[in-house]
């Protein structure tokens, strides 16, 4: 089976549903990688011609501090400890409505517009409790695809 194959079985994810992006190509790169980059703007053509909601997460590394500035995904992943990266990015199909976020902690997104109903988001986050412990924060570099059915 070939690429393009692999990445049409992603089509048929139903609402709610998600699945790790290592699956779906030959020697994927390791998890928290630059190369995925190239990966995930081919898979966001895709999205977009598929329609609907869709969220692309690569969970990259940790800061132990916030930048002073916007940063680029590939600045990102010069500034990031990725060394405990173990999940590869993930694609989720989402309903096409707008939710109120849920998270109870603190995060930080950056994001800006790639091109019409493509969303690139830098994303830095830690729990309550992750913060009162001084922990680091978790890095991930986010597309949010969306394009009305």
């Amino acid at each position: 089976m070939n690429e393009a194959q692999n990445w049409n079985k992603l089509k048929g994810l139903r609402v709610g549903e998600h699945v790790h992006l290592d699956h779906y190509i030959p020697n994927p790169p390791p998890p928290g990688s630059g190369a995925w980059l190239d990966i995930i703007a081919e898979l966001s053509t895709r999205l977009l011609k598929w329609k609907g909601a869709w969220t692309v997460s690569i969970p990259v590394g940790t800061l132990s501090q916030l930048p002073k500035t916007f940063l680029t995904p590939p600045e990102l992943l010069r500034e990031v400890d990725s060394k405990n990266v173990t999940e590869p990015p993930a694609v989720y199909r989402l309903r096409n409505v707008l939710t109120p976020s849920t998270w109870e902690g603190e995060h930080h997104r950056w994001q800006r517009l790639l091109q019409p109903s493509v969303m690139e988001v830098i994303s830095m986050s830690r729990s309550r409790q992750e913060a009162a412990a001084g922990d680091d924060f978790t890095a991930a570099i986010v597309l949010e695809v969306r394009s009305s059915p």
